[in-house]
């Protein structure tokens, strides 16, 4: 689905029964960090810190309990079409599970407002010598 320009993306997010990350490379997706954050379960490429955002140990081995479902790159695209349809059949529509709430406690902790604020005020007065 495309949308313009939206303030409120957490009412998507927390609708949507998982949020697809196709790309093969990243850095730091704030898709994925707002999905993540909403409790939405994320199926994508385990590519820059993507994997880090969405994994909690509390999740074990079980990957229908998993709040991230990384894509090998060597998959083709049916097998990520089943992998998909997996995922959805683990779950009723907009369905959240106590691991999904779990990780987005503790990226909420991870990247508020504040604590990104701070890293970049740290960040820049580093720069300019302060």
């Amino acid at each position: 689905m495309w949308l313009r320009w939206t303030e409120e993306m957490g009412n998507f997010y927390k609708a949507a029964d998982c949020l697809m990350i196709m790309s093969d490379a990243e850095g730091a997706p704030y898709t994925a960090i707002e999905a993540a954050l909403a409790a939405c379960p994320i199926l994508g490429y385990p590519v820059g810190c993507v994997p880090e955002l969405v994994y909690h140990p509390e999740n074990g081995n079980d990957p229908s309990q998993l709040a991230y479902h990384p894509i090998h790159p060597s998959q083709s695209d049916n097998e990520v079409g089943y992998q998909l349809a997996y995922l959805l059949s683990q779950r009723k529509p907009g369905q959240r599970r106590d691991s999904d709430y779990v990780v987005a406690n503790g990226l909420a902790q991870k990247y508020s407002t504040f604590v990104i604020a701070a890293k970049w005020i740290k960040y820049y007065q580093n720069l300019i010598g302060g």
